[in-house]
């Protein structure tokens, strides 16, 4: 019979032991990392440096909006949306806090 010994330091279960890390927002970008959907009153529709918006909830739906009445039609839309409602409560939620971010719902 075979038997092994793991040795785990005791620092791992210090919790005043440092395991976090600083991380580069624009490396990650670039080496395609997703990043979380921010929450509460951090959630704001997303101007990138080419003059274009997208929504920060559904960024692979239409990344290209030129104007910000396009992108409030679309939030709005899903905000008020019955169908997303009940088919995806997560996005349908965190549209309608987007919406009310924006000044856009009351």
């Amino acid at each position: 019979m075979l038997s092994s010994t793991v040795n785990i330091l005791a620092e791992a279960f210090d919790s005043n032991f440092d395991t976090q890390t600083e991380t580069d927002l624009d490396d990650d970008y670039l080496r395609g990392y997703h990043l979380a959907v921010p929450r509460g009153p951090a959630l704001c529709i997303i101007r990138r440096g080419d003059d274009t918006f997208r929504c920060p909830v559904c960024p692979g739906l239409a990344t290209r909006w030129t104007r910000p009445n396009e992108v409030r039609d679309q939030v709005v839309g899903k905000a008020k949306s019955r169908a997303l409602r009940e088919d995806n409560k997560k996005k349908y939620s965190r549209h309608r806090v987007l919406a009310r971010n924006e000044g856009w719902m009351l």
